[in-house]
């Protein structure tokens, strides 16, 4: 059954490549996603609400980009 839901959740990460999500920073460059899916984000603040690309999935997280806006 873990192995069931491991293999799930690495789908549901795979398939959230190359979206924006947005993150909530945590602390030292981690976030989570709306679906508490672990974000490696680096150059933000804890608390922060930040729009990321989402560039990989690397085993038990996702690896992100910040998206700049326009200004």
């Amino acid at each position: 059954l873990r192995d069931a839901g491991e293999r799930q959740f690495r789908r549901h990460c795979e398939s959230r490549v190359g979206l924006i999500e947005s993150v909530l920073v945590e602390r030292d460059g981690i976030g989570r996603t709306e679906q508490f899916v672990p974000v490696e984000v680096m150059g933000h603040a804890p608390g922060e609400i930040v729009p990321v690309r989402i560039a990989a999935s690397a085993g038990d997280r996702l690896v992100g980009e910040a998206v700049r806006s326009a200004a």
